[in-house]
């Protein structure tokens, strides 16, 4: 399988480990010195730090409904995926259409 094929697996995979709620599955897609950035502006450099946001995240009563990648694109340089996500966040319904 060559690194693109690898990277687009990854991403799915990270979705994936979100939409089950598994901390492992999500932290065996990243690299230990890892940057995570969200949507909406907060970053999260290296797995130590993802982690504890993954159990704040879900510590808080927070739910995904649904993650749909909707486009992928994976170079030798980086990554970047689309997408539609619904949540329930903070008690409320929640949904964004994103690219990042």
């Amino acid at each position: 399988m060559d690194g693109l094929s690898v990277g687009k697996r990854l991403l799915r995979t990270y979705v994936q480990g979100w939409m089950e709620r598994d901390t492992a599955k999500i932290l065996g897609t990243l690299d230990p010195a890892c940057v995570v950035v969200e949507s909406h502006g907060p970053v999260y450099r290296g797995t130590d730090r993802v982690a504890k946001w993954i159990d704040a995240w879900f510590g808080e009563g927070n739910s995904i409904e649904s993650w749909d990648i909707t486009g992928l694109l994976v170079t030798a340089e980086g990554a970047a995926m689309e997408w539609r996500f619904t949540c329930t966040w903070r008690g409320r319904p929640a949904s964004f259409a994103r690219s990042h």
